[in-house]
């Protein structure tokens, strides 16, 4: 499958492509991003501890007192 965005005609705010939170791509009217999935997966090496859901925890402070 495929999603197509196209950046209004009439946009007048910034607009802007983070990928995977490092890169950072303007936007301009009538610019069209394509997002599809690729045919072939992607293989992730993470070391035996590795613990997602702690990383999170971590990161977007879950159960802390704000």
């Amino acid at each position: 499958s495929k999603i197509d965005i196209v950046i209004s005609p009439n946009n007048y705010s910034d607009a802007q492509v983070t990928c995977d939170g490092q890169t950072n791509l303007n936007l301009v009217p009538g610019d069209r991003v394509s997002i599809r999935k690729n045919e072939t997966p992607v293989r992730l090496i993470h070391p035996a501890e590795h613990d997602y859901f702690q990383l999170l925890r971590a990161k977007l402070h879950w159960g802390k007192n704000l």
